[in-house]
């Protein structure tokens, strides 16, 4: 990943372009303007003649928010020593709000705080679907379709089941009536039963009527 690169153009409080030698020392800089893409010494040559030799040492430096001390680039022998680089509270009079609404602050910020994004798992729900003896039952469900090929291994259709279509509907009827009296077979509709009795209570949640406790199962007809 080239990393210099982009900001090699640069310019700095003081730029040195070209010279062969440099030798900077006891000067104290500070960075001006209200740019965040600054530096306060900037020194390079080219990429086809790099600089021989630069030296900076025992400086000054006062820097912003998204401001650079140093920029050196192209250079042969570099000597960076005993500088003093204060980050000075204010400068570029940048609020926090503001590095989002500059591009670079805010892609960035985008690189430190988002790493790898993946779009949220879907969610299963709505139509759901069985298929055996060459028929396909549809019908809408909560419960997942994997607790639904649970239940359809655990209880298979029978060679009645697969008669014709509407033997079908009601195998998948049947399937439903069993977690009905056994919640623990979909650890979906339980979780619901527990919610549902929490709110209104378990004697109404027990007498609450079959038609009542399907339709948190299978909303609606199922078609084959």
């Amino acid at each position: 990943m080239d990393v210099i690169g982009p900001i090699t153009a640069r310019l700095g409080t003081v730029t040195v372009l070209g010279c062969p030698e440099v030798d900077i020392n006891d000067v104290a800089l500070s960075c001006g303007g209200t740019a965040m893409a600054r530096s306060c010494l900037t020194i390079r040559g080219s990429a086809g003649r790099g600089l021989r030799s630069v030296r900076v040492l025992r400086n000054r430096l006062q820097v912003g928010l998204a401001q650079d001390g140093i920029l050196i680039a192209d250079c042969v022998n570099t000597l960076i020593a005993d500088d003093e680089i204060e980050v000075a509270s204010g400068k570029a009079r940048v609020s926090p709000s503001g590095l989002f609404e500059e591009p670079l602050s805010r892609r960035r910020l985008t690189a430190i705080l988002v790493a790898n994004p993946k779009p949220p798992p879907a969610r299963d729900v709505g139509l759901k679907t069985l298929h055996a003896g060459g028929f396909v039952v549809s019908f809408n469900s909560a419960i997942p379709q994997e607790e639904w090929l649970r239940l359809s291994k655990a209880d298979p259709p029978k060679p009645a089941d697969t008669l014709n279509a509407k033997a079908m509907v009601a195998y998948v009827g049947r399937l439903a009536d069993g977690v009905i009296a056994e919640p623990a077979r979909s650890p979906t509709f339980s979780r619901s039963l527990q919610t549902l009795g929490h709110r209104i209570g378990d004697a109404r949640l027990n007498a609450l009527d079959l038609d009542v406790k399907r339709s948190l199962v299978i909303s609606g007809d199922a078609t084959a």
